[in-house]
């Protein structure tokens, strides 16, 4: 099997680099909060709650990978959320759990020990990622569409 080392992606590393990447950081944040200073609309928080949002949603992502992963028999090896440096890097199990710097994505490495049923159980773990995040954004969309639904029927009485 083919194996690939993740421990050598980098993030800044030399002091021109540094530089360049917290000041274009620092930037942006200050261009968003003056924008939202100066002519707030609710809306405009909607960058701001999808960028915090995103962090939580990709390690979940990332766990429901794991998770069927497990169900199906494989051994998770890695699970590593972002890119770039690592920031913080533990062990869960035989499992390695990598924090990078940037979390905008991430990825588990099982290890495909039993090949019974392949394609299906990869299609499994594959979906899962997807599937844990609607799992857990099923009850907001089911309230939201119960809402709409009783002031649609309350309107309709009037």
């Amino acid at each position: 099997m083919l194996e690939i080392d993740y421990s050598k992606d980098s993030g800044p590393s030399t002091r021109g680099e540094k530089i360049t990447y917290y000041s274009f950081l620092v930037l942006m944040l200050l261009g968003f909060s003056l924008d939202i200073a100066t002519d707030y609309e609710p809306g405009k928080l909607a960058a701001i709650a999808f960028l915090v949002a995103w962090i939580p949603l990709t390690f979940i992502h990332e766990l429901g990978h794991a998770i069927a992963a497990k169900l199906v028999g494989w051994e998770v090896k890695e699970l590593v959320v972002g890119i770039g440096k690592i920031m913080k890097e533990f062990h869960f199990g035989r499992a390695k759990i990598e924090l990078r710097t940037i979390p905008i994505g991430g990825y588990m490495l099982p290890d495909y020990s039993e090949k019974n049923w392949g394609r299906l159980k990869s299609a499994f773990v594959y979906f899962a990622g997807p599937g844990i995040e609607l799992l857990i954004c099923l009850p907001s969309i089911l309230s939201s569409a119960s809402i709409n639904l009783r002031t649609r029927m309350a309107a309709s009485l009037n």
